[in-house]
């Protein structure tokens, strides 16, 4: 019976790796990794791969440890095992294998951390007198509720200097659209993360970015998007996907409540910034054109009431 034991913790272990194998080998299945659509992406995979590596390897270490100690010791074996109360060398063994494996993938870690979170920030950017990085091609202040994502975008160039003023206050130009972040190739984005609420997590698995969103604080990120997914077709007066990219998702992956599931947006990234500025211009006459709208049936109420008491 030991053996049957034995044989089937092997066949499950071969097929884990099986799986793990033809994911990595056919992305296409959708098993793998999501698009690489930022700068930042290639060297946050690279550091999932090492991860994945390292606890591959003692997997398959413990696992086969197990599987042989089934096969060859089994519990009807006659006799009484020897007890072991204690091996000095097994206990540092196992003590300094897994410290070692953190040490490589935290000295792995800090750089990539520090490159995605702050890319040029002179940190912390946005709580001192540090203002953010001049160079930003976009900003876009994401407001976080239960349970939506509220994108802010400057339809006017912003100093440096009063950007925190504009995330506090805003312009009445600026283009206020619900779950949907757009920017255009090639562009260095700053976004300035923040919630009316709980906390949420801002997370878009295309760019490689995630980032929590706390109450009461303004939490700056940056990336750069490499691959474009949309254009806008003036003519039709629509984002149109490209037939060889998908829809990129934005998710909240912090439970923030009941409707938590329902907490999603779309990243749209255009080709350049004159189809950005198309969508941009289109989207800012509809939104003035449904605040008129909105507003004409209470005018034409208002004169009916006003004809009725003369």
């Amino acid at each position: 019976m030991h053996r049957f034991w034995s044989l089937l913790f092997a066949a499950v272990n071969m097929a884990c790796l099986a799986l793990l194998v033809v994911a990595y080998a056919y992305p296409g299945l959708g098993w793998w990794l999501p698009d690489s659509a930022s700068t930042q992406a290639n060297e946050i995979d690279s550091l999932f791969y090492l991860i994945t590596g390292l606890c591959a390897f003692f997997f398959v270490a413990t696992q086969g440890i197990l599987i042989y100690s089934l096969w060859r010791f089994p519990s009807t074996a006659p006799g009484s095992p020897s007890p072991i109360h204690g091996h000095p060398g097994l206990e540092i063994g196992w003590t300094i294998a897994p410290l070692v494996g953190l040490l490589v993938i935290t000295a792995a870690s800090l750089p990539v951390w520090k490159e995605a979170r702050y890319q040029g920030f002179p940190p912390p950017a946005l709580e001192g007198t540090n203002p953010l990085p001049p160079e930003a091609d976009q900003v876009i202040l994401v407001t976080a509720r239960q349970w939506d994502w509220h994108l802010k975008y400057a339809t006017e160039s912003l100093p440096a200097e009063g950007i925190r003023q504009w995330a506090s206050v805003g312009n009445p130009s600026d283009l206020i659209i619900a779950n949907e972040l757009h920017v255009w190739k090639g562009a260095k984005v700053s976004l300035l993360l923040r919630t009316t609420d709980v906390i949420h997590s801002f997370f878009v698995p295309a760019l490689r970015l995630k980032q929590d969103t706390l109450p009461g604080k303004t939490i700056p990120m940056r990336f750069e998007a490499t691959v474009s997914n949309v254009r806008f077709d003036p003519a039709e007066g629509r984002v149109v996907p490209n037939e060889t990219k998908a829809s990129w998702e934005i998710a909240c992956a912090e439970l923030c409540g009941g409707n938590h599931f329902r907490m999603r947006g779309k990243l749209f990234v255009h080709p350049d910034r004159k189809s950005y500025d198309a969508w941009l211009d289109h989207s800012r006459r509809q939104t003035r054109s449904r605040s008129l709208t909105a507003m004409l049936p209470n005018a034409s109420s208002s004169n009916q009431k006003e004809g009725a008491l003369q």
